[in-house]
């Protein structure tokens, strides 16, 4: 078999339909690419799946933790098996076996033994998926007919965000065509382009694509599955870099349907993001610089000739008018809501057009409100309360580097990931890049601990403009999973605040106590350049990833401390 990458592979750059083709048609078989034994940990899936209506969210979620865990070929049948005198053939074996008693712990036992009671063959992980996806999706008409109607009935106004939108039309598209619908690329395509152009943000955008569909002749045939798949993840970057997801700068739309409340108060920082354009230079990088990027870049022409940079055919990007001012028709205008190179007297009259410098204390709350604004609007059960966040309030406390890290865009990056974890109340940290404060709302994680006296406890400003007063205070030692395994013991000192659903790890800190830095790409904790742990996004913030639940009682014992009681 042809491998996907590496020698031997096709010669080209285009490694968005490498990914796609990675996901149905892998190279290899099942023993390709598996973790060694014991390296890794499957924390059981809650709530367990139960009823067919929640099996494409459950099966989303069970393929993007084994994918980190590069175990998610292990579930596709359509990946051939090892055979049995191949040189990994027992590791297969032995994981395969893993992963079925995880995916069984992970479901309803009375839908565990519909799956097993059936007489097919369910030992390996890849049979018992099989024969679970029949169970739940059925086959025939049925399961196929409500496939469908569920893929063309769906909303925007659906998810809690833009991405999710994005990502639930992509799965259930793929669900109906495993059962055979035939569904188009290029119908897939239109309906996100349909709910898409309600948002202001993305009209210039989607007009781009639109001009790009109207030269490929008879689309319904031509378009692939690869250009679905690319098309979704360009729109999921953009998304992200407009921080159109409920974070700094979301649609006044998708705010409002995500529950925003209609007098919250809008920040300079909301406002300068909801008026950003198209390509726009991003924060910290002159428009000069910007534009000598467009003309000098590898790609002048999307693959239907059209302008790279505008979308109209006809020109290279380093010859488009929005980005050449001195090669301007007169009247010429720039597209609706498309960033241009101005001239020097628009430039100086022009922000957007200039480098933009260190954020304003307020710039920062707007980012920090931002954030917990976006994740009260959700409509489960997991919704935090982040009404007792502290944030910085002492410009002393934040040093050039993190406003650097500011400038790229912490929410904007948590926006568009989503997390297959289960999260734990009172067990799990946010990690909170504005925060000065750790901030536990659970007692019992505490190693050591003193009460304050009546009036006398820690206070801070919250994101909602009100203080929030300490009980007490004392150390607790975060095990943090170590990127290479084990585990990293990571002492704070905590002020304890009840009444919040999750605990708060102040990045500001630990980065002037301990060192440690948050690199908001990789997603790992370093300390001396050092990985000491990394986080996951979930529900559009940072989490810690724990090796596993704090035990103070181990550690008192461990590290012979006392603890105070009231």
């Amino acid at each position: 078999m042809t491998p996907l990458v590496g020698p031997g592979a096709a010669i080209g750059k285009n490694w968005d339909a490498i990914e796609d083709t990675d996901q149905t048609t892998a190279s290899g078989d099942q023993s390709n690419g598996l973790p060694e034994i014991g390296s890794f940990v499957l924390y059981k899936i809650e709530p367990p799946l139960k009823e067919k209506e929640d099996f494409d969210e459950w099966y989303d979620t069970v393929t993007r933790i084994l994918e980190g865990h590069s175990l998610h070929r292990l579930i596709d049948k359509n990946i051939e098996r090892p055979d049995t005198d191949s040189e990994d053939a027992e590791k297969w074996m032995k994981l395969s076996i893993q992963v079925r008693a995880w995916l069984r712990h992970s479901i309803d036992s009375d839908v565990v033994k519909d799956i097993t009671s059936t007489g097919q063959r369910t030992k390996w992980a890849d049979d018992f998926m099989y024969q679970c996806k029949l169970q739940m999706r059925g086959e025939g008409h049925g399961a196929l007919g409500a496939a469908m109607l569920r893929f063309l009935r769906t909303k925007r106004d659906e998810f809690s965000t833009n991405s999710e939108f994005i990502t639930g039309l992509k799965s259930r598209y793929i669900t109906a065509n495993e059962l055979k619908a035939g569904l188009s690329p290029y119908l897939a395509i239109v309906m996100m382009v349909d709910q898409l152009q309600e948002i202001p943000e993305l009209r210039a955008s989607i007009d781009i694509k639109e001009n790009e569909l109207k030269t490929i002749k008879d689309p319904a045939t031509t378009m692939t599955v690869s250009d679905f798949f690319t098309y979704c993840k360009d729109m999921l970057d953009k998304i992200k870099r407009l921080g159109l997801d409920g974070g700094v700068g979301a649609s006044s739309t998708r705010s409002h349907q995500s529950g925003q409340p209609k007098n919250q108060k809008k920040t300079d920082n909301n406002s300068y993001k909801k008026g950003r354009l198209m390509n726009a230079p991003p924060p910290g990088k002159h428009a000069r610089d910007h534009v000598k990027e467009w003309k000098n870049h590898k790609t002048q022409r999307s693959t239907n000739g059209a302008c790279s940079y505008c979308g109209t055919t006809g020109h290279d990007a380093k010859d488009c008018y929005h980005l050449t001012p001195e090669s301007r028709p007169s009247g010429w205008k720039p597209k609706p809501g498309l960033w241009y190179y101005k001239t020097y007297k628009e430039f100086k009259e022009d922000r957007s057009q200039q480098f933009t410098g260190k954020p304003t204390e307020r710039t920062k709350q707007a980012n920090f409100d931002a954030v917990a604004t976006s994740a009260i609007a959700t409509d489960d059960d997991l919704g935090y309360d982040f009404g007792e966040m502290a944030v910085a309030t002492d410009d002393r406390e934040v040093d050039e580097e993190f406003t650097i890290e500011q400038r790229k865009g912490i929410v904007g990056t948590a926006v568009t990931l989503t997390t297959t974890r289960q999260l734990r109340s009172g067990i799990d940290w946010i990690l909170d890049s504005g925060s000065s404060w750790h901030i536990c709302t659970n007692k019992n994680l505490f190693v050591t601990y003193t009460p304050y006296k009546e009036g006398t406890g820690s206070a801070w400003d919250t994101s909602d403009g009100k203080g929030a007063v300490a009980e007490g205070h004392g150390d607790i030692i975060l095990p943090i999973r170590r990127p290479k395994g084990g585990r990293c013991e990571l002492r704070i000192h905590c002020e304890y605040k009840p009444g919040n659903r999750f605990n708060l790890l102040g990045l500001l800190r630990v980065k002037r106590e301990q060192g440690i830095r948050w690199n908001d790409e990789d997603m790992l904790l370093t300390q001396d350049n050092k990985a000491i742990g990394y986080t996951f996004i979930a529900k559009e913030v940072p989490f810690i990833e724990l090796f596993d639940e704090p035990n103070p009682v181990q550690y008192r014992a461990q590290y012979g401390v006392g603890y105070i009681e009231e």
